[in-house]
């Protein structure tokens, strides 16, 4: 995870999948990428973390006053 943002609109995760080749960008300013979109289990697996923080958050009981 790069990057967590919880508000009481919703939840945003960046999540580094994948890196471009640093000498490919440089030489052609092109960014590539050799993995494939992400996995349907990695898909659900950050959606459900982003559903569980922001429940968690919406919880009264876990808000400190």
């Amino acid at each position: 995870m790069k990057k967590l943002a919880v508000s009481p609109r919703g939840v945003r995760l960046v999540y580094l999948a994948d890196e471009g080749q640093r000498l490919r960008y440089g030489v052609l300013r092109r960014a590539h990428f050799e993995r494939l979109p992400l996995s349907r289990a990695l898909d659900e697996r950050l959606r459900s973390s982003a559903c569980e923080l922001y429940r968690g958050c919406a919880d009264p009981a876990n808000v400190a006053a």
